[in-house]
């Protein structure tokens, strides 16, 4: 009962954040869909691959339980199905706001990126490789960390930079425009 409250209030931030044309949101209603099927079959699966929404020039990769970025942008991180269950018996009755502020800044700062055609990414998966432009990668262990929803930005030159969700706008401005320019 509470993954279909977490899962509708996920879906009601993102649909209330933009209006979308009616083919764009064809294709939301279609991805939304498979989130959903996806989060509840990950009990059953390890691994499955993430309902991504990025530009045609991204050029990630989800294999097995690994996402590989390799653009210069922001990766948007969300909890799978593992994940979710133990933060459910951890936090109790708080998971339901602690899930609903994060969806909301979750699909605030994805509103941000859209509007403002910043390249992104999305996943669920444990493992994400940072793929940098001389070969060299960095792999994070989201379980170490929560897995939980964060963001990360990652110019490819550089290791990836854990960004705040909340202040995204501001800290974009600040930090990482002049990587854009």
């Amino acid at each position: 009962m509470n993954r279909f409250f977490f899962i509708a209030s996920i879906l009601l931030v993102s649909a209330s954040c933009e209006k979308k044309s009616d083919a764009e949101s064809k294709t939301d209603s279609v991805t939304a869909t498979t989130a959903v099927s996806d989060t509840t079959k990950k009990e059953e699966v390890t691994a499955t691959a993430d309902t991504v929404k990025a530009p045609k020039e991204t050029l990630s990769e989800a294999k097995g339980d690994t996402f590989t970025f390799s653009i210069k942008g922001y990766l948007l991180l969300q909890p799978d199905a593992q994940t979710i269950e133990r933060m459910q018996k951890d936090n109790g009755g708080d998971f339901e706001t602690i899930a609903d502020d994060a969806s909301y800044y979750y699909a605030t700062a994805q509103g941000f990126l859209e509007k403002n055609k910043i390249p992104f990414d999305q996943s669920e998966m444990r493992y994400i490789r940072f793929l940098k432009a001389d070969g060299a990668s960095k792999i994070i262990d989201r379980y170490k960390d929560g897995g939980g929803w964060d963001v990360y930005f990652f110019d490819t030159k550089n290791d990836p930079e854990k960004a705040d969700m909340v202040m995204i706008e501001e800290e974009f401005k600040n930090k990482y425009q002049k990587n854009f320019n």
